[in-house]
């Protein structure tokens, strides 16, 4: 496992490859952020190539430096949470990767009411080894399906519920 630069959620905004897509979620703004926060293996019910084998390495009274591992697209990736604001707002950075792809990432997901239920905005930043200006067309690419899909997911996951 490579080990990924610590960076912190104040880090975010000046990130050299930074994606935000914001996206319409037909469920409770609560039972979003449930989702997002809780169980990690849960992410393999809603979000597009993670699954079932997530799960807490450390947690923490407060949230904030909880660990957790998941595995997306195959890889196991382990993330330390960096923000937990109670149904509105959480972050975490990438610790550590199975290839030294990025010299760190973090995402931040923030949660807003609206009149048919919330708006999530996924925002993904990068620290790449080379070249942001060539990084930045894929993952907002990327982004965009993942940010959908994942709507898509907790919209599914919420109504069974």
């Amino acid at each position: 496992m490579a080990t990924l630069r610590a960076v912190g959620v104040e880090d975010i905004p000046s990130a050299p490859v930074l994606v935000t897509r914001t996206v319409p979620v037909r469920a409770p703004r609560q039972a979003v952020f449930d989702l997002l926060t809780g169980d990690p293996a849960r992410w393999g019910d809603f979000c597009p190539g993670f699954d079932h084998s997530g799960r807490w390495v450390v947690q923490t009274a407060d949230h904030v430096g909880s660990r957790r591992r998941v595995r997306a697209g195959g890889l196991v990736v382990e993330e330390t949470v960096l923000l937990h604001e109670q149904g509105s707002r959480w972050a975490f950075r990438v610790e550590s990767a199975p290839l030294p792809l990025f010299r760190a990432l973090a995402e931040d997901y923030r949660l807003t009411d609206t009149d048919q239920g919330c708006q999530l905005e996924w925002s993904m930043a990068l620290w790449p080894h080379f070249a942001p200006a060539l990084h930045r067309p894929a993952l907002d690419a990327g982004l965009k399906v993942l940010a959908s899909g994942m709507a898509k997911g907790l919209e599914r996951v919420t109504q069974r519920a």
